[in-house]
């Protein structure tokens, strides 16, 4: 049953879906016909004779993910009330995402470095973690997070017997047993890959840690890089055996070391190694995380300039296009290819002018002019037309380099305060400090400890709101629309 079906017969077909749902939880059975998945090989690359240049898509039932939906917000409401998933996890969870957790990263190194710590990090590769999750395994740590019989007969249920088939065309192969692994493309998998290695904590002091599903990042704090690197190797020693006791593959040669250097003379000093599971790692001037590069010296240089690249080259195809293709038609292709592309990560490298005397960043004008180039594209007009920035985001209805930055970061802070996010120990507000008694007591104001660090502009920014903004427990929306009102008023 196609989901245009589903849809038009919604009305007819509800009571009969939710009589099956109802009859799947009660029994703890999930129904055998919705197991078998059906993969298309979607071509990625190159040759299309080559098999490994394809991306296998598993298609599965749509009245399937009714009912996972519906097992979901129960196992995933269950987890986040008791505070059952591990503190570093920023994957799959409300208010998280990629950005809390380079954030939070982020900070934890550049808080230690302020302070005059040494800091050692390393980022771990695992293959195909949703693929190697041991059905038996999960069971028995589902029953260790307190969740009853019947919804672990269901979990059971749902995992075994599954199969699949591979369909080319109008051709389709013969149906094959999965023993392992949670499907893939079902609603459920993220969030029983999460309860599978919610138990790391026991493993790993949270403190060193952050992950984003299968992406884990660990920083080692202590008093010289020697020490930091030891203390790195121990945890690490017991990160690989954690994977191995869960049947997860991890690669220690394709595991990434960086060593945080700041220092005028670092670059003089003898270069370390990290020995993971036999393998001698040698130390990266730079480190991947989620997507975006720090460098060993915590900026984010390396990473912007490789966006203006990306960007310039996005700019080329957007001037073509722009001979073939409405003006009108142009901006949504702006947003696709150019806006998302600066809008990740923004919150964590980007720089931002609260007001007119702010020294101009000179990596975040280079975006900023990047971005007035597609602008000018989409409105039809050139340099020598002297079209004003304020003209062109208006025209598109479009934010500046700086007022993205401004926002992201606003609402970053926002989730982190609201929800206890690892975040919002970085940021103490004077509600906490009952030892300062003053007229903001109350309105989250953050505390500003250290000049010109993370910390200090994200607590800066922040103030910004008027205190009514800042209060405790108000609504998404409303915080949302105060600080859309308040970033109009920073410069472009």
């Amino acid at each position: 049953m196609s989901t245009k079906l589903l849809k038009d017969g919604a009305d007819v077909l509800a009571v009969p879906l939710t009589r099956i749902v109802n009859a799947s939880i009660i029994s703890g059975v999930f129904p055998t016909s919705w197991k078998c998945a059906e993969v298309v090989p979607i071509l990625k690359k190159n040759s299309s004779k080559d098999k490994q240049n394809y991306r296998p898509v598993s298609l599965l039932p749509t009245s399937s993910k009714i009912l996972e939906t519906v097992i979901h917000k129960q196992l995933y409401g269950h987890f986040e009330r008791n505070s059952l998933f591990s503190r570093g996890q920023h994957g799959f969870r409300h208010n998280h995402g990629t950005t809390s957790a380079l954030a939070t990263m982020y900070m934890r190194m550049k808080d230690a470095k302020s302070k005059g710590k040494e800091v050692v990090c390393a980022s771990y590769d695992q293959s195909a973690s949703f693929d190697m999750v041991e059905p038996t395994l999960l069971i028995e740590k589902l029953k260790y997070f307190s969740v009853s019989e019947k919804s672990r007969e269901w979990i059971k249920s749902f995992l075994s017997n599954r199969t699949q088939k591979v369909r080319v065309g109008s051709a389709r192969s013969e149906a094959v047993k999965i023993p392992f692994g949670t499907p893939q493309g079902a609603i459920l998998s993220p969030l029983l890959f999460l309860i599978y290695v919610s138990d790391i904590d026991l493993w790993i002091d949270e403190k060193y840690q952050t992950s984003y599903c299968d992406d884990t990042n660990v920083a080692i704090i202590a008093n010289t890089k020697e020490l930091a690197v030891k203390e790195l190797e121990k945890v690490s020693a017991k990160l690989m055996t954690y994977f191995a006791s869960n049947f997860l593959v991890a690669n220690a040669s394709k595991t990434s070391f960086m060593v945080v250097r700041t220092g005028n003379n670092e670059e003089h000093e003898t270069k370390l190694s990290l020995k993971v599971a036999g393998s001698e790692i040698e130390e990266s001037k730079t480190m991947e995380m989620l997507g975006l590069t720090l460098s060993n010296n915590l900026k984010w240089d390396d990473h912007i300039n490789k966006l203006i690249r990306t960007l310039k080259g996005v700019n080329g195809l957007l001037s073509r296009l722009a001979a073939h293709v409405p003006r009108q038609s142009l901006l949504p292709v702006v947003h696709g290819l150019l806006l998302s592309r600066i809008c990740y990560g923004l919150a964590v490298f980007g720089e931002t002018r609260t007001q007119e005397e702010d020294p101009t960043h000179g990596l975040m004008s280079s975006l900023q002019k990047e971005m007035n180039k597609a602008l000018r594209l989409v409105c039809g007009k050139k340099i020598c037309d002297r079209v004003t920035i304020d003209s062109l985001l208006q025209s598109t209805k479009t934010k500046s380099v700086n007022h993205m930055v401004a926002e992201s970061q606003l609402r970053e802070i926002w989730r982190s305060l609201e929800y206890g996010l690892p975040l919002s120990e970085y940021l103490p507000t004077l509600d906490n400090n009952r030892s300062r008694i003053t007229r903001l007591e109350g309105s989250r104001h953050v505390e500003v400890s250290r000049e010109n660090t993370y910390q200090s502009r994200l607590a800066k920014l922040w103030n910004t709101l008027s205190a009514d903004a800042r209060q405790e427990g108000l609504r998404k929306s409303c915080v949302f629309k105060q600080i859309s009102a308040v970033i109009l008023d920073m410069p472009l």
